[in-house]
């Protein structure tokens, strides 16, 4: 009993500190690549994505957020000396909750990553969904310009990857599942009144998926590494 009295009595102080909402709508460009190898083959790509990122979030001794970022462009895909440039989008969801641990805000969640391609003329989709685990620093201020920095690791847990298409003559239609893999990304956003600015980076290593027999071969996704370097500016409230 005296557990549950204080337990509820920590709960109170939480939900009476000093707390605030807020959120930004911005812009963004990021440089976008990957690598990975399908029947043998390594495909690599590059470009220029460009879109826009939103966030709601709650702020105090209790943490929530909700977020998101869709980005579009046309990447050079390069599929053993075959080039091509062809439309790219990626779409990202977040739902995060944490803790002030005095300082420094602990979170974890739930995020959801979804992307489209279509290298050489191929349709491919990539699905992942992960559990963030992050840290938060404290704002401080410089100039006049207040500033925060983010880490986190995320563990995969579900994905996909389906392509379409004709690969070495062979018609491909397939979708295939993995369970593992892992991301990281790292901010440094930096507010002046209403302004908000962050350079950022995204990293995804996803596992090898399973394989499924296609004209009496084994297909599979091999692992693939993509990265987002990027800078994201708009409005901050």
């Amino acid at each position: 009993m005296r557990a549950l009295y204080t337990a509820l009595l920590a709960a109170a102080l939480l939900a009476a500190a000093p707390a605030h909402a807020g959120g930004h709508l911005s812009a963004e460009a990021a440089r976008y690549s990957g690598d990975t190898t399908v029947f043998g083959l390594d495909l690599d790509a590059s470009g220029w994505l460009y879109g826009a990122s939103g966030r709601l979030v709650h702020d105090g001794a209790l943490f929530a957020a909700v977020e998101g970022h869709a980005l579009a462009g046309a990447v050079d895909y390069d599929l053993e000396g075959d080039s091509s440039t062809d439309p790219t989008a990626v779409a990202e969801g977040r739902g995060l909750i944490g803790a002030d641990l005095g300082g420094t805000t602990l979170y974890t969640g739930l995020g959801y990553r979804h992307l489209t391609a279509e290298p050489g003329g191929h349709d491919r989709t990539s699905a992942n969904a992960y559990v963030p685990i992050g840290l938060t620093a404290t704002d401080t201020t410089r100039g006049g310009w207040h500033m925060r920095t983010v880490l986190e690791y995320g563990y995969l847990f579900w994905g996909q990857e389906s392509l379409q298409g004709e690969v070495l003559g062979v018609d491909v239609d397939e979708t295939v599942s993995r369970s593992s893999g892992w991301q990281f990304r790292a901010a440094l956003e930096f507010r002046k009144g209403i302004f908000e600015v962050a350079p950022y980076v995204r990293f995804y290593s996803l596992d090898q998926t399973d394989s499924t027999n296609v004209a009496g071969g084994s297909y599979y996704v091999e692992d693939v590494a993509e990265t987002e370097y990027g800078l994201r500016a708009g409005i901050g409230f």
